[in-house]
This record gives structure tokens, sequence and C-alpha cells, in this order.
């Protein structure tokens, strides 16, 4: 695969807390070997070009809602204007194809370069707002944002296959988001003898329906614990606790960073996602790196990137009975979990690791950039059409 090397790129990314932790910065170190560039995101503090790499980060913390629309103008337009000339960026990257993508799609006419906007949720199916009015307004800038790039970028088929029907012609590139393999490989696993769910908000990813699960396999099981990490107010723990009744050791974890989410990880008998939906579900693959086994609903996430029955176990969504039967499997031979974990480590190495998401975005850039009849990402990823 050639590789025009050098490439000068733009990444808009919404909030991003704490870029420098390894899940964040290690992507653009490894990108620097082919790219250099900007990342431009506002964040709770001001950064003036610290160094990711050849990449450098500029942001600045949002206010209130007039503050937040100039800094992220200042910060993601006006900034790029000043300091590169027309013609100089080869391609700017957006996380998303709302804020992010409506700036990208203004750099785009402005500095005369590529736009890739990513798809790093099934917006698709689950529109962001809380009222029908946003959601309309949403779905219009989704579109809106979609149709001007110059080529999508998504997590999983049924997001490509969205693209292809609503915008014929365009570049559609797949292929996973990154995920710090080499952190969680570091890592040393141990049997803690709990089940875990990572992430929030807790309706969404099913937590109703795994304590109902986790209260049936402590009826004969009580040993086992399940540990529930994410955001989370006492109300709401006091709800699941009231659910989960005598049953078990019912524990909440406090949010943290990649470390803590580490330390959760490789003590686990098994990552337990009960999502509704996810387009990835990142800590899929985080666990994988640990050789731990994953048990995940159908969502469009779980069916992309868990062989079902080989690196991990699925079930129906909104289902507590084939979730706890999935989860008792795992329990009671320890012998096929250890299977699944170490079958998901050499998947993820293979399929969806650092080096194959770099191979993959290198591939992705050079078919934007410099389009030549049809290019295609190996690897599972989808082909872009010739443009």
């Amino acid at each position: 695969m050639s590789q025009r090397p050098d490439l000068h790129l733009i990444f808009l990314f919404p909030q991003v807390w704490s870029p420098e932790k390894v899940n964040f910065a290690q992507r653009f170190r490894l990108l620097s070997s082919f790219a250099h560039g900007e990342i431009l995101t506002p964040t709770g503090k001001y950064r003036d070009g610290d160094a990711f790499g050849r990449f450098r980060i500029f942001s600045e913390p949002l206010g209130g809602t007039w503050k937040s629309f100039l800094v992220r103008l200042r910060l993601q337009i006006l900034r790029p204007l000043r300091t590169n000339r027309r013609g100089s960026v080869d391609a700017v990257i957006t996380y998303d194809p709302y804020a992010s993508g409506l700036n990208g799609v203004l750099l785009k006419w402005l500095l005369g370069a590529r736009l890739v906007i990513e798809l790093n949720g099934d917006y698709h199916e689950h529109p962001p707002g809380t009222s029908a009015a946003k959601r309309w307004l949403m779905q219009r800038l989704f579109m809106f944002c979609l149709r001007r790039a110059d080529a999508v970028k998504v997590l999983n088929r049924s997001q490509e296959e969205f693209v292809r029907r609503s915008c014929p012609g365009k570049a559609v590139f797949r292929f996973c988001d990154f995920v710090a393999e080499s952190f969680f490989r570091s890592l040393e696993s141990y049997d803690g003898g709990y089940f875990l769910s990572v992430g929030y908000p807790f309706a969404s990813k099913g937590i109703g329906e795994l304590v109902q699960a986790f209260r049936q396999l402590a009826v004969d099981q009580p040993q086992i614990a399940l540990r529930i990490m994410g955001h989370s107010d006492p109300k709401e723990r006091d709800h699941y606790q009231r659910l989960a009744g005598a049953a078990g050791r019912l524990e909440f974890v406090a949010p943290g960073w990649i470390e803590d989410v580490g330390e959760q990880i490789r003590g686990c008998l098994a990552l337990v996602n009960a999502a509704h939906f996810e387009a990835m579900g990142r800590v899929h693959l985080e666990a994988m790196a640990c050789s731990k086994p994953v048990v995940a609903t159908r969502t469009n996430g779980g069916r992309d990137y868990i062989v079902d029955g080989v690196t991990g176990l699925l079930c129906e969504i909104r289902d507590p009975d084939d979730l706890a039967a999935k989860m008792r499997l795992l329990l009671t031979d320890r012998e096929r979990a250890g299977r699944l974990g170490r079958a998901g480590s050499a998947h993820l190495e293979r399929e969806h690791g650092e080096q194959r998401y770099t191979e993959h975005l290198v591939a992705m850039l050079n078919a934007v950039v410099r389009p030549v009849g049809t290019e295609k990402v190996t690897g599972g990823a989808a082909s872009a059409p010739s443009r």
C-alpha cells in the first residue's frame, strides 16, 4: 500500500478533558509517522500547542451558550485560518457530524481541504436531543454535514448501509475507533470474582436488565459480585439496589480515567454490556486486550465487533433471562471463559489493534487526499468508490 508522506491534518474534537491520557495521545504519536497537524478541542483548560508526536493541541474552556459559541468560532475556525494558508491542509477530520462537523464544512471551503466526518455514534437510529424540535434540527444538521463531506468514516455495517443509501456515491470507510491496546495488554490480569459493566447513562446501558440478570445468578451463586462503573447519583444507585434485593454483591464504582477502567477490567471475570444501542463499544475491545471474555447485547457494535461463541457471547437486547443465561455459562465453565478471552485478544490484535487502526487510517487518507480509481481499505473495511 503506497503512502503519501507527511500529510497535514486538522482534527476537530468536542470536549476532551484529559488529552494527555494514553487513550487519546497515543493515536497521534502513532499517526506522526506519516502526518502532522493540529488538534482543536474545547477542554477544561487552556492548551497552546502541547505536542503529541508531530501534532499540537490547542484548546480553551467553554462557558455559557454565547461564550461556547465564541470559543468554538475562535478555536476551530479563526485559528486554522490564521495559521494555515489555503491549500496547505490536506484534510480536516471531525469527530461527529454536529458542531465539529459544521466547523469542518466551513474549513473545507475556506482552506480548500478534504473533509472526513466520523460517525462515532448510531445517530441515524438515535439522534441526540430531548425534544422533537431539537431532534428535527439535529437530523437536518447531520445530513447537511454528511452530504458535504468528501468521505465518511463509520464504525459498523448499519452506519455504512445508511450512508450509502442516503448519500449515493459517497466514499465510506468502516473500521474501529482507536483503542489503547498496548496499555491494556500491559496490565496483569487476575480473577477477582466479579462481572463488570462500564458506561453511562445507566438507563440506555441496560443496567436495569443487567441487575435483574444478576439477581437470577445470585440465587445459586451468592459468591459472585457485579460491579457497575459509571456516572450516577444516590437516587439512581438506590433504585438498582432495591431492584437487586438481597441478591449477591452489587457494587458501584465511581467513573475514572483509563487507569481506573483498566484496574477494574483486569480483575473481572467478564465484561458485561447490556446496552440498548452501541455503535462500537470501546470497552469491548479494551476487555479483549486484557484477555477477558465479553457478554454483550446484539447492538450494531456488539454484532460487528464480537464473534458470537468465539470471542464472546451475544444476547438479545432488553432480555434479562438471555443475559443471565450467558453470564451463567461463563461463571460455570471457567475453561470456556478463558478460551473466549484468549480468542478475543488474538482477534483484537489481528483486526482492531493499534497497528490495524493506523493502517486503516493511512489507507483512508490516501484514498481521500489522492483519489485514483477505487481505493480499498483491507482487513474488513469498506471500499470507497471513485469520485
